[in-house]
């Protein structure tokens, strides 16, 4: 008789699982060599981080890009950054490198400590801005700054204000073929860099490494050092200048008490703003803070169209102040279907997560408004659990259409 067959099931997760952890492979570039000990690295830390939820613990919600500002007063080692390495605050700001150092500081597993005074962002900081360090600059110093910041994943948190205090603060760094512009194992970290020109190659050596392995290169844009000025720990790669080139340097002073404070206050804000929608309650606290480090603040003006109807959804708008009309246009003739504010239904334009159509509606602020935006790409990358849940709500949707526009039809054509 032939063998009985058995039937294989696929365990729930396994794809997503499976997924991500492909994704995150191909983000670092790691080596054939490498695989190995990256998978192994990988699932420890999510075995680690589903332990740590299931046990009911609860990681201290103090800064961003995962638990980064949370503060001990020494170089410490951390737990899931691998297994949760495919979110959206690191694919936007190319800033890989901040992914690698992790790698490579594990690997390490050194506990070093460093000369320089701990921060703690959480604490009240009496730092005048005179204590500040400012390099004056002339007009085409500045335009050129601001060019070269514009992608620098750090600097989101920054108001205008706070901007303007980086930008003065930032001083020019020529670099010569072959300068080490970082060590690693240095623990005498002093500045954040940015890149304006030229190519940067990025080695690190494990502890079983002869030889430190090139990793990485910036070519022309990015910004590294900022891991070593966070941690008070020592540099985790070197960084060798290849061709001339020039960099902004920004003291470690101005980047704890300015960059790092501003980003705690940013999470916190954003923590209590999705705490409160419904579809977010699920959520675990680790993934709540990759969520709110994923958001990126918007300001409109009274009348401004923040989603007008027909355009292609492109993301889920949180209101963080202020409030929005809901209006629709049909036959030629537009009416306002609803309203909404910080205090009621804090959100909209969630249909864009489920399906991929024309915008319903349009919205416009009335007033002033500030909203925290989440694009569909980031939210199906960081928390595609929501999207299922608002597809298992698809009924709700229904009837919210049929309450505001007198039929549900919509939810199959168009979304808002």
């Amino acid at each position: 008789m032939p063998a009985e067959r058995q039937e294989v099931h696929v365990p729930d997760g396994l794809r997503t699982m499976l997924r991500r952890f492909v994704v995150a492979v191909l983000r670092q570039g790691v080596s054939p060599q490498g695989l190995t000990a990256f998978a192994a690295t990988y699932f420890k830390n999510l075995n680690e981080e589903a332990n740590t939820h299931r046990s009911g613990s609860m990681t201290r919600v103090v800064g961003f890009r995962e638990d980064v500002l949370e503060h001990n007063g020494d170089a410490r080692e951390h737990r899931g950054d691998f297994a949760h390495r495919d979110s959206e605050t690191f694919s936007e700001d190319g800033n890989e490198l901040a992914n690698m150092q992790e790698f490579s500081r594990q690997k390490m597993r050194r506990r070093q400590s460093v000369s320089a005074e701990s921060f703690d962002p959480s604490k009240p900081d009496d730092t005048s801005d005179a204590e500040l360090v400012y390099h004056a600059k002339d007009e085409a110093q500045l335009d050129r700054l601001r060019k070269a910041v514009q992608g620098v994943f750090l600097f989101r948190s920054l108001d205008s204000s706070q901007l303007l205090k980086i930008l003065n603060a930032l001083f020019e760094v020529d670099a010569a073929p072959g300068q080490h512009i970082i060590d690693q194992g240095d623990d005498n970290a002093d500045n954040f860099y940015i890149v304006e020109s030229g190519i940067y190659d990025v080695y690190v050596k494990g502890e079983q490494d002869e030889e430190p392995q090139l990793c990485w290169e910036y070519n022309n844009t990015g910004s590294f050092g900022e891991l070593a000025l966070m941690y008070n720990q020592p540099r985790a790669a070197t960084i060798v200048a290849r061709t001339a080139g020039k960099l902004w340097a920004l003291d470690r002073q101005t980047f704890q008490r300015i960059v790092l404070k501003a980003a705690f206050k940013k999470r916190a804000v954003y923590m209590d703003l999705i705490d409160c929608v419904d579809f977010l309650a699920e959520l675990t606290p680790y993934e709540k803070q990759n969520l709110c480090d994923a958001l990126q603040p918007k300001v409109f003006t009274d009348g401004s169209v923040i989603i007008r109807q027909g355009d292609f959804a492109d993301g889920l708008y949180f209101i963080e102040s202020g409030r929005v009309i809901v209006t629709r246009s049909e036959d030629g003739v537009e009416r306002e279907v609803d309203r909404l504010d910080d205090s009621k239904n804090p959100y909209f334009g969630e249909l864009a997560l489920i399906t991929a159509r024309p915008r319903a509606a349009s919205v416009i602020a009335d007033g002033d408004c500030k909203v925290a935006f989440l694009d569909v790409k980031a939210f199906e990358r960081l928390l595609g659990s929501c999207l299922e849940i608002m597809k298992r709500n698809i009924d709700r949707y229904r009837s919210q259409l049929e309450k505001v526009f007198g039929q549900s039809h919509l939810l199959e054509s168009t979304e808002l």
